[in-house]
């Protein structure tokens, strides 16, 4: 694993998070829960794109510069289909989250 590294990276590490939110009371982690869940049964996606609350503007493309000179350019399809519904229950939790403290 080590020789599949990148040898031009060389930073310290970082400790790994405690998959706590000291801000949020135990009430409203349950509140977040259950919510979350109702979104995740959301089949056809109308409650979960109105939680979004905002038009969703996907680029389906992404390129990334590759190679040890970085001349060489990889193209990341991301299709609606696989991260759409991903994307928005991101947004729809953080939303949540905003609003519950």
């Amino acid at each position: 694993m080590i020789q599949d590294q990148d040898s031009d990276v060389r930073h310290d590490s970082i400790p790994t998070a405690n998959h706590e939110a000291p801000s949020v009371s135990p009430e409203c982690m349950v509140t977040f829960s259950d919510c979350l869940a109702v979104l995740r049964n959301d089949d056809q996606g109308d409650l979960l794109r109105s939680m979004a609350g905002q038009a969703f503007v996907w680029d389906p493309v992404e390129v990334m510069r590759v190679g040890q000179r970085r001349q060489k350019e990889l193209v990341i399809s991301l299709e609606d289909l696989a991260w759409e519904r991903r994307a928005l229950l991101w947004l729809a939790g953080l939303r949540m989250l905003d609003s519950l403290q």
